[in-house]
């Protein structure tokens, strides 16, 4: 398992990475698993920044497994930082609409969360930016 994330600065950024079953759409945050969360230095501007492996949460799911996306599934991802540093691209594409695929996944065009924690103001459509 691993993330990378994308943000302009070169400082420690905390962040928090979250998963559910199907669309974003709907729910307060407390639906929510949390995947991952920690500290790290951003890499700077047109840089991945890495999310360590140990930083993923080994636990179960509902079902009793661990948390993976079986086939033809949606799962929805909120990823946020604590401060304002994430960086996110506007898109002409609509919100839902497949923006990269390949044979083992679909990544569609979702929202931008302008708030921490999540709040129920949403800004979009946005491209996903990150690894």
């Amino acid at each position: 398992t691993s993330m990378s994330l994308y943000t302009n600065i070169t400082i420690n950024i905390t962040y928090e990475i979250y998963t559910k079953r199907g669309s974003f759409r709907g729910l307060g945050l407390d639906s929510w698993q949390l995947l991952a969360s920690g500290s790290v230095i951003g890499a700077g501007s047109g840089v991945g920044t890495h999310i360590p492996s140990k930083h993923f949460l080994q636990h179960r799911d509902r079902n009793n497994s661990m948390t993976t996306i079986p086939p033809n599934t949606i799962q929805g991802f909120y990823v946020t930082f604590t401060t304002n540093d994430m960086n996110h691209d506007q898109t002409s594409m609509s919100e839902g609409e497949i923006m990269i695929s390949n044979n083992d996944i679909d990544v569609l065009v979702g929202v931008g969360v302008p708030d921490y924690p999540a709040g129920a103001t949403l800004s979009g459509p946005r491209e996903w930016r990150g690894q």
